[in-house]
Parts: C-alpha cells; sequence; structure tokens
C-alpha cells in the first residue's frame, strides 16, 4: 500500500500516484464535477478518460452511493483532512485516498482520488468500508444470506460454509436457495459468475462483517447477533 502523508498533493506525489500499477486516479471539484482522469478510472466505467472530463459523478454512481461517498469525503470537504476508504471499484476491492490538490497542480477547490487494489489478504483495520454500491444489488438478502453468499463468492463448498459459519448443511442449502429466487438466479455457475464480476468476494470476513452489520435485520426468526 502506497505511504501515507498529509496535506495538498503536489505535482510529484500526484505523479507518483498515477504512476502505480492499476491504480485509477480522478480529480473532481467541489460540486463532483469531474476535472481529470486516467485510462484506468474511465475504463471502470465503460468509457474514455477524455470523455467523462466534465460530466459529473452523478451520472457514474446512483444517488445513493454519492451521498455515502459525500459522507466519507466530509473531512476532507471541511477541513482539507485526508480520507481513506474500502470499496469496490471495477471488480475489485480497493484502498481509496482522497486529498485536496495543490492549487497550483490544476486550479483552486479541486480534490484528488487514489484508487488502488489490494491484496484479498490485507486487512482493512479501522479504515471505513463503503458498502452502498455492494448493497444496493442485494437489498433483498437478510444478514445470514450476506454472509452466505461471500462465503461463496470466495469459493467455499457448501459443507465449508456450514462448518465455517457453525450452521447445519440444510441450513445453507435453504440460504443459497433464497438467494436464488431473490437474485433471479437458476444455476451454480449464474451466481458464481455473478459474484466474480462484482468483487465481493476480495472482502475479508471481517470486513464483510462490517457491512452485515449495517443491514437491518429483516427476518426475525433469523436474527443476527
Amino acid at each position: 500500500m502506497h505511504r501515507r502523508n498529509s496535506g495538498p498533493v503536489t505535482l510529484p506525489e500526484l505523479r507518483s500516484w498515477i504512476a502505480q500499477p492499476r491504480a485509477a486516479v480522478v480529480v473532481l471539484d467541489r460540486s463532483d464535477g469531474i476535472r481529470w482522469c486516467n485510462d484506468a478510472f474511465a475504463t471502470a466505467h465503460n468509457a474514455i478518460a477524455g470523455d467523462l472530463v466534465g460530466k459529473n459523478l452523478v451520472v457514474l454512481l446512483p444517488e445513493k452511493v454519492l451521498e455515502e461517498r459525500r459522507k466519507l469525503w466530509a473531512p476532507l470537504h471541511a477541513r482539507g483532512e485526508r480520507v481513506e476508504y474500502i470499496q469496490v471499484f471495477g471488480g475489485q476491492r480497493v484502498h481509496t485516498t482522497g486529498a485536496t490538490l495543490e492549487p497550483s497542480v490544476l486550479g483552486e477547490g479541486l480534490f484528488v482520488f487514489l484508487l488502488l487494489p489490494v491484496a484479498e489478504d490485507a486487512p482493512a483495520e479501522n479504515t471505513p468500508v463503503a458498502s452502498s454500491a455492494l448493497l444496493a444489488e442485494y437489498s433483498l438478502l437478510s444478514r445470514a444470506e450476506l454472509r452466505v453468499l461471500h462465503a461463496f463468492a470466495q469459493g467455499l463448498s457448501r459443507e465449508e460454509i456450514a462448518e465455517s459459519q457453525h450452521r447445519s448443511l440444510h441450513t445453507v442449502q435453504i440460504h443459497l436457495k433464497s438467494i436464488y429466487s431473490k437474485l433471479g438466479i437458476h444455476r451454480e455457475v449464474e451466481l458464481a459468475l455473478k459474484l466474480g464480476r462484482s468483487g465481493i468476494g476480495a472482502f475479508t470476513v471481517e470486513e464483510w462483517e462490517r457491512i452485515v452489520q449495517s443491514v437491518p435485520a429483516k427476518d426475525p426468526s433469523n436474527r443476527s447477533p
């Protein structure tokens, strides 16, 4: 992971961000307008970098997701403090850093964000996890189903899921059947491919549990701690 600095990002630091393999970088104004981005950022949105300049993030992100991001960015916008969080971007688990951009680089009032893939086994520790984009697609699932979903995304078999979550195999199969129904999926391979694109499996069990705990309990008969 990159070395943590503080204060505005200078031109040399911006160049070091851009030079990192697989790093996505975007420069935003205070209204979430895109002033500049690299090809990695644009590709993740199925776009060309030049075409995104001048557009607003609202055309790329659902409003609920953007609201969550704005809350995470509050210390940055209010006090110029660097912010960090974990999210899924381009189907990968990434560590995101946001900072003010030195005015001499591209002008006043701009913010730059570095999105850098991190190893699957690298813990987020106390770093916030942005979950709105993930949970929007799986909003119908219960907490227990989300835990099974994550374990399935990590490649565990039904038997391994049952053992790791201290559930019976029958219970796991019931959860999977419910997941299939709620997501409109009919075959195991469909679920595997869907989750492979989502990046869910890249989250550690601890990170995913923090996400699960943010979901209101839906099934009174299946309350989770």
